[in-house]
């Protein structure tokens, strides 16, 4: 006598139908959903970064204007060394007449090439 061994009977798997399945117009909606939170914090992070560059830079455009401010400084200084260096050979009142239509002069020149510059770089490079 042959004995078959004990199995558990095993059940064919039914096909089940899949849980109701959402349409096509709740996904896209939940497309846009997941769009505007990721692009809410998208911008939350861009923000964030920002202020974190901002105020790493601050200190660094503080030293620039101060640089820029006693550049200033050292000009004034330099003209005025520049009116009492001449003051000893002419009066006081000609070296800062000499000093200021120089500087005014300089000023001139600096002005009138800066904006030939300026149109030059709106023409096309072959026409410069």
């Amino acid at each position: 006598m042959t004995t078959t061994p004990d199995f558990p009977e095993t059940e064919l798997m039914e096909e089940t139908e899949p849980a109701e399945r959402p349409t096509i117009a709740a996904l896209f909606g939940q497309l846009v959903d997941d769009g505007r939170t990721f692009a809410t914090a998208e911008v939350a992070y861009l923000k964030a970064q920002a202020g974190e560059r901002a105020i790493y830079a601050l200190p660094g455009f503080a030293m620039i204007g101060i640089a820029i401010a006693l550049s200033f400084a050292a000009i004034v200084a330099g003209l005025i060394a520049l009116m009492l260096w001449l003051a000893t050979l002419v009066t006081l009142g000609w070296a800062t007449l000499i000093v200021t239509t120089a500087a005014g002069l300089l000023c001139y020149i600096l002005i009138r090439v800066g904006i030939a510059r300026l149109r030059g770089s709106l023409k096309s490079r072959e026409t410069r």
